[in-house]
């Protein structure tokens, strides 16, 4: 057990990289950083989430995070609003902009999303899927509780 605990955080770095080496290329051509669509895709899954809600769904930090919606604010991509019940509590969505970014880059992500399902075949992917979403939530709770 003890390699196993060893192995797992490198191999879920060298996943990771190995998968956003398929869409770096998608992104990139379409002027976004990884942090940056991981953002507008949480916004876009969500239709609306406030600041700690989308630190905590794209796994970026407030600080850098903070940094990101300027930037996609300033392109229009973003846009905040506050709540209605506390003013002080801020809302980001997408702009139609950012609507339309997400959009069009959609069918890109998802060819890549089937060439990888063609690779390795679909069960296994949707295993992985379902197992990290186990392991996630089961951690989670473990620490929360």
């Amino acid at each position: 057990m003890r390699e196993i605990a060893e192995m797992l955080p490198l191999q879920f770095l060298q996943a990771r990289e190995v998968m956003m080496q398929r869409f770096r290329p998608i992104l990139h051509a379409a002027g976004f950083t990884e942090t940056q669509w991981r953002v507008l895709r949480v916004v876009h899954a969500h239709g609306s989430v406030t600041f700690s809600e989308l630190s905590e769904e794209s796994v970026i930090s407030k600080p850098s995070l903070s940094r990101i919606l300027a930037n996609l604010e300033s392109r229009r991509f973003l846009q905040r609003t506050n709540g209605e019940e506390d003013q002080r509590q801020v809302h980001l969505s997408l702009t139609a902009a950012g609507s339309e970014l997400v959009a069009s880059l959609g069918p890109d992500i998802e060819q890549e999303y089937e060439r990888i399902s063609q690779q390795i075949g679909g069960d296994p992917l949707v295993e992985l899927s379902e197992a990290l979403s186990t392991f996630v939530d089961s951690l989670r709770s473990a620490h929360d509780g």
